[in-house]
Order: structure tokens, then C-alpha cells, then sequence
């Protein structure tokens, strides 16, 4: 049995579409395959997604937006709660308390889901043209005419272009520099699955055009303390993109392997990423806390107090869940298999980085009415009865494929305005008395041939 399928459609979750509607997929269409090789956890996942948040440290404590925010200085030269900049260079740096560091101002001062060995976490942007700027202390002074703080080759290896020009995020606004004022660790505790393996993928860049280096650690914690170990086998991807100073970054298949992780200004944002075995000891608890750790290794020109760029950092247990869909007769129900839950607004169906739907199969209906577009499965059900499709997601990481499955259950109820035995359909009422269709229509033709032969005599 072979399902096809066709470009990704954008659907997003699970949908259910009105009775008689139509799905309409793409060409040219591909066939998946039907055969489940993993195997099918019909297991709920945890209510909790295991998944770190606020990877692009797009959610936090913004002065533009938030008049009210806290603010500071940190030993008298490291400000805090406000857009300043360097060397005369443009508002692009925002010193802020770890989210957990307790009389911080928590409520008005930090960056959602992370914490750091050191007292301040660095957010930067980049300024594409500016007429004013504030120092590290918050006076003002403007600039006229404007400038651009925008890096490009050119400006790349002026004297302090670390300064006075930053390049684009690797996706999205912001970013973060481990280096803020010392060598310092970002980190988050997140409760995963015991025996789920662990994936986790960020993009790393330097501030100065110098080899800036930094670590990952992965272990689990216990009474609040962490275990960690470094990861010795770390995947890196180069970006492609000719110009490494435009646009978001994106990246082929070639990888090299490293344990530290190492990036200059001119490299682009490079892509590292790695794998944590999961826990098959005997005994091992249903789920358990790990902790996932940047640590710099050395900043720019081999200072701690700048380097080492981070975003879009994504960790996560991979694992496929169960998903139950309910439907009447006649109805569709479109299932993104690397979306959210039906009904939820935070639960995933799968939980991986790049995950993509492989295979979908042991289905308990006619296959006929299956389908698939990109990561979607399609359910166009003909009778009224609980059915099952089990599907399949897989991942690529270092160039080996790690897959994972699980079911959809769909609970399909008769179509309430269908027309059954006890329920014929009825006529619209009228006014005249019900006329057979045959009677009338011999009526009608006996009629014009007796008018037309009463014409023909009469002429």
C-alpha cells in the first residue's frame, strides 16, 4: 500500500473540514512508505512539552515596549534595563537579569526560561540606521547625519566594528552573547522522557573576526545539582549563503565534527548540533531532569567580557505521540504530524528538530481514504466507527536517520443531516397539490399536440 504525497500544504495542527469539502493537493505528488519500522508508542507524552524555550531569546524584558523596566548598574560599569551601545557606536546591546535569580525584579527584568552563572544576560540587535545613540550609562547624544550599524565584508575588520556594526540574527530579531561580562553559562533544567534520546541543534557566531569558542554540557540534576559532562561529538554545518552578512542562514548536508565549538564574524552563523543517548538502565524513572549548558571557552581576541553569539537553539526529547481526532461521516480530518495536538495550544503530535513525516500505515480503513501532503495526514471517513493509522517521523542528524512512530485514533460519528430509513427526505412545501413528475409531463405533451392541431384546422 503506498500513500501519496504532495508539496506541503500550510496546515498547521489538526483541522477538521465542513462536510462536502474538497482537499486540494499539490503536484507533483510522491508516494510515502507504508511501513512502520519503529516501534508505536501508544503511550500519552508528557503534558510538559520537553523542549527548551525561548531558544531565539526573542521573549524578554524590552525597554522599547516596557517603559517601566527595572534598570541598574552592575559593580558601577556593566548597565542594565536599557538599549545602549559602545565606542559611539548604536543602541544594540541590553544588559538583563537571569530569569531566576531571585530579587532581580523578575517580573520586569529578565529573559524568559534562562538562567547563567553570571549576574547579567546579554541581548543584542542589529541597528540598521541610527540618528541617536546612549552610552552605557544612559546619556543620550545625537548622531547627524545617521549612520548604519550594519556589518557587511567592508566593515568587518575595522578597529572597533564590534561596536559600531552587528550583523543579522540567525532568525528572527534578537540574540544572545554568552560572553556579557565574563565567562559565563546559559542554561535551563528540562524534564524529558527517560527513554527518549535527546536532540539539541543552535547557531553560534562570533562578535569579532577572531576564533571564538565555547562548549555544550548535558547531564542530569539531582537536589539541584547538575552532572554534566561536555559534548566531544558535535556536528557543524557552515552556512552557504555567498554573503554571510544578509539574510537568515541556511545550510547543505556537508558537516564536519569538533568538541568545541568555534566561530568567527566573517564565518556566518555556523550550525552545531548533537545527540544524548537515552536512559535504558533497569529501574530508570519515567522521566528525568537534564540540563542543557553554553559555556564560553574564550571571547573575542581572547577577552571574556565579549564573544560568542547564540540563537535559535532548539532541544528536545524526539518522540512521536499518540493523537485522537473526532469527526462525522463525510468530514475531513487533516493532522500535521509536526504540529500541535487537536485542541491544544502547547502540546506537540512529535517533538524533534526538523522531524518530517516517513511512513504512515496499519491503517484500520479503506487506504483510499488516506492521503498525505508534506506532514499532513488526511482522513476522509465513509462510515461511522473508531479507526486507527499509525504514522512514522524521522530526523537526520550527522547523516544517520532516527525514526519514530505512534497512532492516530479518529472516533467517527454518524452525519447527523444524512438521510436514513427513519429519516427520508422531505419536499419542500407549496401551496398546489403534489403532482407525480410523469403524469404531469404526459399531461403537458397531450396538451401542445392538441393545441397544435386545433391551429392547424383553424388556419
Amino acid at each position: 500500500m503506498v500513500f501519496l504525497r504532495a508539496r506541503r500544504a500550510a496546515i498547521v495542527g489538526a483541522t477538521v473540514l465542513a462536510l462536502g469539502s474538497v482537499s486540494m493537493f499539490e503536484a507533483p505528488a510522491m508516494a510515502i512508505s507504508s511501513t512502520i519500522s519503529a516501534p508505536v508508542n501508544t503511550s500519552n507524552c508528557p503534558s510538559s512539552p520537553p523542549a527548551l524555550v525561548n531558544g531565539g531569546f526573542e521573549d524578554f524584558s524590552n525597554p522599547a515596549t516596557e517603559p517601566n523596566l527595572a534598570s541598574g548598574s552592575h559593580n558601577g560599569s556593566a548597565y542594565y534595563g536599557f538599549w545602549h551601545g559602545y565606542a559611539n557606536g548604536p543602541d544594540q546591546i541590553l544588559f538583563l537579569k537571569p530569569s531566576a535569580t531571585p530579587g532581580a525584579g523578575q517580573t520586569a527584568n529578565y529573559v524568559t526560561g534562562w538562567r547563567s552563572t553570571s549576574p547579567l544576560i546579554e541581548i543584542q540587535r542589529q541597528v540598521s540606521s541610527y540618528s541617536s545613540r546612549h552610552d552605557n550609562a544612559g546619556n543620550m547624544t545625537a548622531v547627524n547625519p545617521p549612520l548604519s550599524g550594519v556589518a557587511t565584508a567592508s566593515t568587518t575588520g575595522t578597529t572597533a566594528y564590534y561596536d559600531l556594526y552587528s550583523a543579522q540574527a540567525a532568525q528572527g530579531t534578537y540574540w544572545a552573547e554568552l560572553n556579557a561580562i565574563d565567562n559565563s553559562a546559559l542554561f535551563q533544567d528540562i524534564e524529558v522522557p527517560s527513554s527518549a534520546r535527546l536532540f539539541w541543534s543552535l547557531k553560534h557566531r562570533g562578535r569579532t573576526d577572531t576564533n571564538e569558542q565555547m562548549k555544550v554540557l548535558i547531564g542530569p540534576v539531582a537536589n539541584n545539582t547538575a552532572s554534566t559532562t561536555q559534548q566531544t561529538t558535535v556536528y557543524k554545518y557552515a552556512p552557504t549563503n555567498v554573503d554571510k552578512y544578509s539574510g537568515y542562514p541556511t545550510y547543505g548536508s556537508s558537516f564536519t565534527t569538533e568538541s568545541t565549538l568555534t566561530s568567527k564574524l566573517s564565518d556566518g552563523w555556523n550550525r552545531f548540533e548533537g545527540t544524548y543517548p537515552a536512559d535504558t538502565s533497569q529501574g530508570a524513572p519515567a522521566t528525568r531532569t537534564m540540563r542543557l549548558q553554553f559555556e564560553a571557552v574564550a571571547g573575542g581576541f581572547g577577552w571574556t567580557s565579549f564573544g560568542n553569539l547564540l540563537d535559535d537553539i532548539q532541544f528536545t526529547a524526539f518522540m512521536a505521540c499518540p493523537v485522537t481526532q473526532t469527526l462525522t461521516v463525510g468530514q475531513t480530518a487533516q493532522i500535521d504530524v509536526t504540529g500541535l495536538q487537536p485542541n491544544s495550544s502547547s502540546e506537540s503530535v512529535s517533538y524533534g528538530i526538523r522531524q518530517a513525516l516517513s511512513a504512515l500505515g496499519n491503517t484500520t480503513a479503506p487506504s483510499s481514504q488516506f492521503a498525505t501532503t508534506g506532514d499532513v495526514v488526511s482522513f476522509t471517513p465513509t462510515a461511522a466507527g473508531t479507526y486507527t493509522a499509525d504514522y512514522q517521523v524521522e530526523m537526520v542528524f550527522g547523516g544517520q536517520t532516527y525514526s519514530a512512530a505512534s497512532q492516530i485514533t479518529y472516533v467517527v460519528s454518524a452525519n447527523p443531516n444524512a438521510p436514513t430509513a427513519s429519516n427520508p427526505p422531505t419536499l419542500p412545501a407549496t401551496s398546489a397539490p403534489f403532482v407525480p413528475l410523469g403524469i404531469l409531463g404526459a399531461v403537458l405533451v397531450a396538451l401542445g399536440f392538441f393545441v397544435r392541431t386545433w391551429s392547424h384546422k383553424r388556419g
